[in-house]
Parts: structure tokens; sequence; C-alpha cells
């Protein structure tokens, strides 16, 4: 029986490279750029205008750079989450006692 000779194939980086635009999350950069628009189009006062767009380009873009830049994929891991807030609520260690979802929010503690 021939064996077969092994081949490598290179793994581009760009394979593994997350999705990002001007540093960011494609979905939040596209929301940034749809809340800056709807700004931009329906805010009337051109001084509120600037601030809106300051407030976006200045503040807001820095911080979902800042967040990219420790998880790439930050809302795509939060929004798949939240349906297990249930059954794996915050703790601090393993032994921490599990209170329901309808508990913590009500503030109940035994």
């Amino acid at each position: 029986m021939a064996t077969a000779a092994r081949t490598t194939r290179p793994l581009y980086r760009s394979l593994a490279r997350p999705d990002l635009l001007y540093g960011v999350e494609r979905d939040l950069f596209l929301l940034e750029a749809m809340l800056a628009m709807f700004g931009i189009f329906f805010v009337p006062a051109f001084a509120w205008k600037l601030a809106t767009a300051a407030l976006l380009f200045f503040i807001a873009h820095p911080l979902l750079v800042r967040v990219a830049k420790t998880d790439p994929r930050f809302s795509r891991v939060y929004v798949r989450s939240l349906p297990y807030l249930d059954f794996y609520p915050a703790g601090s260690h393993a032994d921490v006692r599990r209170q329901s979802i309808e508990e913590f929010r009500a503030g109940v503690e035994r």
C-alpha cells in the first residue's frame, strides 16, 4: 500500500482575521453610522448636529475601537449569551448559590 505524501497548505491570515471596519465590529460601525445619519438628517438645529457628530466620533467610536481590540466579536458573544442568563447567572466562585433571574431582579436573598 502506497502512502500519500503529506502536503501542507498555507493558512492565510485574512481567513482568521475578524471583520472590522475602521477598527470597530462591522455591525456596531454600521449602527454608529446609522445613528450619525439620523442625527444629521433629523436633528433640527445645526449646533445639535455638530454635538451629535462630535459625541459619536470623539467618544463612542474610540470606545468601540478599544472594545474591539479586547474582543473583536464582543457584540456577537454578548447577544449569544443572553438566552443563558437563567442557567448561568453571574457569580464570583464555584460555590455561589444560584438564583433564578427573577430572584436576582427582585433582589431576593436567602
